[in-house]
């Protein structure tokens, strides 16, 4: 649906060589972004065009080659729009494939603020029996309904065709117009049908005692037919042809396909009498185009044509066209699968619609096209062997639970077990244990997932493959989910002894990922780094430049969690520069969440804000997770909690809290819980504020998260210091300190030894701080100023600016005591 357009936008002249082509194409991305220019390859599938991957290319999966083809041609068109307004039409949107659709959202959602108009023409009634564009949610979108034409509106199509009959401009009665528009029902093809009908007849519409003897067609269809019976036999044979190639239609392949035709110069003169007679038009722009083409004007009339071919005969056109696509195309098949499958799938032809339909799936699957890649492996599972059958359907599982489609994927998978049980095939076996249970733990139904897990294991148990890895992985990323950390280390671990004996260099390089980031939670920081640039090294080796980035997204979370901004800083940028190289939107998004988290350590609270805001204007843009989605409305509520801003940090964490719980996360509980006490805190819900940090301290101990640990202690203690100010201000004996004073004491002494343990200096010097300030409020002025003296040097070597000027504050308030 889209080649023709992003034809255009490219200016590609298909009459030029490939090589010429893509040298066109090339200098089109340079002149837009000359970093677009790595990702070009990405394009053939969009263009038609088989050019070849490249370093950056090669070892995309075809999820990111998907996102990444997308966000490559979001971007160029709103460089485009940027210089120009745009218009662009899609016509019979009511046949979208899954890609077209989503690349439609995509640039829609993209578009806002620019100008660009998208005209998306499709009839509703069909528009239903497919997923429809999700576009009508979005505040610019309008729908024009086009009803059928009133008698007013039909005479006036009736005057400008009549026009192009006889160029004269005759008053039309009143009983003709009313007379053609109820036989047509306002419709205005049937409406120009009926008129080109009258004219082959070469009846005169000002005749009106003909008009009134001649019996009009009762139906579009009989309509069409009977226009099509006046042709000759020829020109009949001609039509029939053209419809079974298509409704755009290239001239030489009639007489290629059915030399009985005649010579192409006939076939020429049998065109063009079906373009005077408006059955058949030649297309626009075919000056711009390799060979001379074609379409029907409609597509009931390509329909009528089609079906007044008898069905043994249609078979027989279909497997001739086939096989004149396969003796001309040779060098260039691979783009004609799909036109292959469809024409095998119109004949008995068995073995050609087998190789078809699973070339062209696997075609579909390999691009991400999953809807087309169900169909085409469903309509190859009757035509194959058992064995054959057993691949098909690993395939689907994969497809089916990439599509979110769970329950089918299950049921398939229980198929291919079956199979696999019967053939013995023990690594088909695995492989589909390990498939369910990644079905089970995209949905979140962990004990599940881990029953097919060791299910999966049990079968290899002696023997260690890939499988064996990649199942242990599975139930390592669970364990971590859970907060089970020991268990996920354990799994981790054992997945990448076997893979680096078998020189799985990408299972090694994910194992050692997994390794970083559950060393990470539980604030064994050297160790996560140290897993991290083990992963850094094994995907660079294999050039995986998106697996480059993910390892040092996860080197610069140890690096923040210490208080060098400074590394983070650095290690995260070269993993955005990756990102924005391969088009990796999702990721592009992470990156820049870790990114905000150092602003917001720095006290940039604007800047914070509205770093966070972009990037979830981006998500809605790209489509994200609920999972990432969640994060970010958290640490907008974090930073909603350093500008005291209580509502925008309360409605936040609402949003934050109801998509942890639909997506069943936990890692994010602890700080999340924290945050909410600190709004309290700040609301001067002192009762709520505790339960909540004490909810939150349970939480962080529960799933082994150290860090947090101490920070929820911070919060305990500056909870218990603003308890004991409240008391102390009621107090008649003032000497006396509150109990809740030193009970603040120990959550901050606490608080800074594990803090301390975890070696984030920059959170020590926060809980130092905080203590300072409850020994100012005692008048024990030398003991907060010696914490000062620790804790101020530290925020301005990190650049912490909120916290430096809060320090000096305490500092210069002490000073007049």
């Amino acid at each position: 649906m889209w080649e023709s357009v992003w034809r255009a936008f490219f200016n590609i002249a298909p009459k030029k060589s490939i090589a010429e082509q893509t040298d066109d194409i090339r200098q089109q991305l340079e002149q837009i972004n000359p970093a677009f220019v790595s990702r070009l390859p990405l394009l053939g599938a969009m263009l038609n065009l088989p050019l070849l991957d490249n370093d950056v290319t090669a070892n995309m999966e075809t999820k990111l080659r998907k996102s990444s083809l997308e966000s490559l041609l979001i971007d160029c068109l709103r460089t485009w729009a940027g210089n120009y307004p745009l218009l662009i039409m899609l016509e019979d949107v009511h046949w979208i494939d899954a890609l077209s659709r989503d690349l439609l959202e995509g640039l829609a959602r993209s578009v806002e603020g620019l100008p660009v108009l998208f005209l998306v023409v499709y009839r509703p009634p069909e528009l239903q029996k497919i997923k429809p564009p999700q576009i009508d949610n979005l505040s610019y979108f309008t729908e024009i309904k086009l009803d059928h034409f009133t008698t007013e509106e039909a005479a006036t199509l009736i005057r400008i065709k009549l026009e192009q009959f006889s160029d004269t401009k005759d008053d039309i009665s009143t009983e003709f117009v009313e007379r053609i528009t109820a036989r047509a029902q306002g419709n205005p093809f049937y409406i120009d049908e009926l008129l080109n009908y009258l004219h082959d007849q070469h009846i005169d519409p000002h005749d009106t005692e003909s008009i009134a003897q001649l019996d009009l067609p009762t139906s579009l269809h009989s309509l069409i037919l009977s226009r099509v019976d006046q042709l000759t036999e020829t020109q009949k044979l001609t039509l029939k042809i053209a419809s079974v190639i298509g409704r755009i239609f290239e001239t030489a392949l009639l007489w290629g396909i059915y030399p009985e035709l005649g010579d192409p110069e006939v076939v020429k003169a049998d065109l063009n009498h079906l373009r005077q007679y408006e059955l058949a038009l030649p297309e626009s722009h075919a000056q711009e185009i390799a060979e001379e083409m074609y379409f029907f004007k409609h597509i009931v009339t390509q329909e009528v044509a089609y079906e007044s071919i008898p069905y043994a005969t249609r078979s027989t056109l279909h497997e001739q066209l086939a096989q004149f696509m396969e003796a001309n195309f040779v060098d260039v098949l691979e783009q004609y699968v799909n036109l292959l499958a469809h024409h095998y799938g119109h004949t008995d032809n068995h073995a050609k619609k087998r190789k078809y339909f699973l070339k062209a799936g696997e075609a579909a699957q390999a691009k991400y096209a999953n809807d087309a890649a169900i169909d085409y492996y469903h309509r190859a599972l009757p035509l194959v062997s058992s064995e054959k059958e057993l691949t098909i359907r690993l395939n689907l599982g994969d497809v089916l639970i990439s599509t979110g489609q769970y329950k089918a994927a299950v049921e398939n998978l229980n198929i291919a077990l079956a199979l696999a049980d019967e053939q013995n095939n023990l690594e088909a076996k695995a492989k589909v244990c390990r498939w369910v249970a990644r079905s089970y733990e995209l949905q979140g139904e962990y004990p599940p997932a881990l029953s097919w897990i060791e299910r999966g294991l049990e079968t290899l148990k002696e023997i260690d493959t890939s499988e064996t890895a990649q199942l242990m992985l599975i139930a390592g990323l669970i364990h971590a989910r859970q907060g089970h950390f020991d268990e996920a280390c354990e799994q981790a671990k054992h997945a990448l002894s076997i893979s680096q004996s078998l020189n799985e260099t990408t299972v090694s390089a994910r194992s050692y990922n997994l390794l970083a980031y559950v060393a990470g939670a539980q604030s064994n920081v050297p160790q996560a780094i140290e897993y991290a640039k083990q992963s850094l090294t094994l995907y660079q080796q294999t050039n995986n430049l998106q697996g480059q980035g993910l390892a040092q997204n996860e080197i610069s979370r140890s690096y923040i969690a210490t208080g060098q901004w400074e590394k983070a800083e650095s290690y995260l940028q070269q993993g955005l520069n990756l990102f924005e190289q391969i088009g990796d939107v999702y990721n592009q998004i992470v990156t820049n969440i870790n990114l905000g988290i150092i602003v917001l350590n720095r006290g940039k609270l604007e800047k914070s804000v509205s770093a966070n805001q972009s990037a979830l204007q981006l998500l809605k843009h790209s489509g994200g997770t609920l999972f990432l989605e969640g994060v970010l409305h958290n640490n907008l509520a974090g930073t909603y909690v350093r500008c005291e801003n209580i509502d925008k940090a309360r409605y936040h964490l609402q949003i934050s809290q109801n998509l942890f719980e639909q997506a069943q996360v936990r890692d994010f509980l602890p700080e999340m819980t924290r945050l909410f006490a600190e709004t309290d805190l700040l609301a001067n819900d002192l009762k709520k504020a505790e339960t909540n940090i004490r909810e939150a301290l349970r939480l962080a101990r529960e799933l082994g998260m150290p860090e947090e640990e101490g920070n929820s202690l911070r919060v305990l203690g500056k909870i218990q210091t603003q308890s004991g100010a409240s008391t102390l201000a009621l107090t008649v004996k003032e000497s006396l300190d509150p109990p809740q004073f030193e009970q603040a004491k120990q959550s901050l002494t606490e608080s800074m030894t594990i803090l301390n343990e975890v070696g984030n200096t920059y959170e020590v010097a926060r809980s130092q701080l905080v203590l300072a300030e409850l020994y100012a409020i005692q008048q024990n002025n030398d003991e907060s100023l010696a914490l000062l003296d620790k804790c101020q040097p530290v925020f301005e070597s990190l650049g912490a600016s909120l916290d430096l000027k809060n320090a000096k504050m305490l500092r210069h308030d002490m000073s007049f005591v």
